[in-house]
């Protein structure tokens, strides 16, 4: 029993052991008009590099444009005009979204009775420009990771649909110019293997030791 347990304390001392690592690339989409659908590329985990614990993936999203907005009643109004955007990004293989933002740019404006000129000035109408807005969404997955995990490519699709808005009651016209961008950073968190650490000298003398009394003891017992 002695030796077995003189065996088990050497293994323990010198069984490899494992370290946690992280891997993070980013793409982006640069500004356009929405409605657009785009494709991110990432490098897949290689599993040579070791075991894929839980992917993180970051999405950031920018809304820029203009809005317009005239009123056709006969009495003022407090118009809303929000510029927005919905970008959704997914991964083929994969199941559920993994990233979605809303980035808005809002603004109440307070718009006369109609001044009888459809041209969004005067006193009934409005012109926003430089409107810009940002959200981002960040989500772990710890299960389901095979789309992640080779030596080749995952594909992101991203769609970016406008989802602007002028509100406020009464007769309202109103236009708007939604731009989008987006970015994704995909982060790999994985357990890399180290090599056996080899024992210290200290530890060799205390194993000698405890084979010295052993061996003592059943020679005493003899």
């Amino acid at each position: 029993m002695r030796k077995y347990i003189i065996a088990a304390a050497a293994a323990t001392m010198i069984a490899p052991a494992a370290h946690a690592a992280t891997m993070s690339q980013s793409e982006s989409i640069g500004l356009q008009e929405t409605d657009w659908n785009e494709t991110l590329s990432f490098d897949q985990f290689d599993p040579s590099l070791g075991t894929l614990t839980s992917v993180v993936f970051e999405l950031f999203g920018d809304v820029q444009g203009s809005a317009r907005a005239e009123n056709l009643g006969g009495s003022s109004i407090i118009a809303n005009l929000n510029l927005e955007a919905e970008i959704e990004a997914t991964v083929g293989g994969f199941s559920g979204v993994v990233g979605f933002v809303l980035p808005a740019a809002g603004q109440d404006v307070e718009l006369s009775a109609y001044d009888g000129e459809s041209d969004f000035g005067g006193t009934s109408g409005v012109v926003l420009d430089d409107l810009t807005g940002s959200d981002t969404d960040s989500r772990t997955f710890t299960s389901a990771l095979a789309p992640f995990i080779g030596t080749g490519s995952v594909s992101v699709d991203v769609v970016a649909d406008a989802s602007s808005s002028a509100g406020g009651g009464g007769n309202i016209i109103s236009q708007f110019l939604t731009n989008a961008s987006a970015e994704g950073t995909i982060t790999y968190n994985y357990d890399e293997p180290v090599s056996a650490v080899p024992l210290p000298a200290a530890a060799w003398m205390l194993l000698a030791s405890l084979g010295s009394l052993l061996a003592f003891r059943r020679y005493k017992t003899s």
